[in-house]
């Protein structure tokens, strides 16, 4: 009885000492924000950049268009060079004999023309 309520006390203890305080979570919250600001800004700054150095003149129509053009572009990379990586993992993953991941991929087909004028088609 006397072992319960000890254990029972550690492990109130162990679980209130893993909890963060609401004025923890409000400053890492903050910290979050604080660097995707800081991302954002710095994107920004890059397109103008480019913008600049193409030529175009901050405050004028082309230079907005050329801003929404870099932006477009690159989210475009951005997505590709995820795709990317993602078919790495899931060609990584396959490698390793994880099935899951192997049913996904492409499969190619390869046809040839017998002598007899059949057509005969395989699918790996």
């Amino acid at each position: 009885m006397r072992t319960r309520v000890v254990l029972t006390a550690i492990c109130c203890a162990l679980l209130a000492s893993a909890c963060s305080t609401p004025e923890q979570q409000a400053y890492y919250a903050a910290q979050e924000e604080t660097q995707r600001q800081a991302r954002y800004q710095a994107f920004i700054s890059a397109l103008k950049d480019r913008c600049a150095q193409y030529g175009f003149r901050e405050g004028t129509e082309s230079f907005a268009r050329c801003m929404q053009n870099e932006s477009r572009a690159a989210e475009v990379r951005a997505r590709e060079d995820q795709a990317r990586k993602d078919k790495d993992n899931r060609d990584f993953q396959c490698s390793l004999g994880n099935e899951k991941f192997c049913d996904n991929r492409p499969q190619r087909t390869s046809c040839t023309r017998d002598f007899m004028g059949n057509v005969q088609c395989v699918t790996r």
